[in-house]
């Protein structure tokens, strides 16, 4: 099993955008952003955007948005080095922290079904796959989506 990585989570910080396409340009299977489009959603009401540093780089980060007692990771990314070292893994338990801190009772996310690896991730992280209620959605490049949904509290 690899040893995680000694890494820093913080908050996001607009400067932080530049690195978060660039990561995303090695992250295909995830959602592809503007370093625009980061910054612009660092403004949306209950938002929770962190980063992975390693000493000063940014190796990955994390941003979803709160909606009540709901919430949605929007954007889950690690660069290709940093994959399998801990921090997806401790970016996406520092975001369910602070989820579960403002009182969020299901977080949700897509996942490409093509994304092998994603749904692995999420799984071992106690997501659950959840049925379509009325139809799978698809998206113009015909990749099909997977939904999960999880109470951010983890066991203690």
């Amino acid at each position: 099993m690899p040893r995680p990585t000694a890494s820093t989570i913080r908050a996001f910080r607009k400067t932080d955008a530049a690195a978060a396409t660039e990561i995303l340009k090695g992250s295909l299977e995830a959602a592809q952003w503007t370093e625009w489009g980061v910054s612009e959603l660092l403004g949306w009401s209950g938002v929770v955007a962190l980063v992975s540093e390693d000493g000063r780089k940014v190796g990955g980060f994390i941003v979803g948005r709160q909606a009540g007692e709901e919430a949605e990771i929007l954007n889950l990314a690690v660069t290709p080095a940093n994959r399998r070292k801990g921090q997806g893994g401790a970016l996406l338990n520092a975001a369910m922290d602070e989820f579960h801190a403002r009182r969020v009772s299901r977080l949700f996310l897509e996942v490409r079904e093509s994304n092998g690896g994603g749904i692995a991730f999420y799984e071992k992280h106690g997501f659950l796959k959840q049925t379509p209620s009325i139809s799978v959605w698809q998206s113009s490049t015909g990749n099909t989506k997977q939904n999960f949904r999880k109470s951010p509290s983890r066991p203690t």
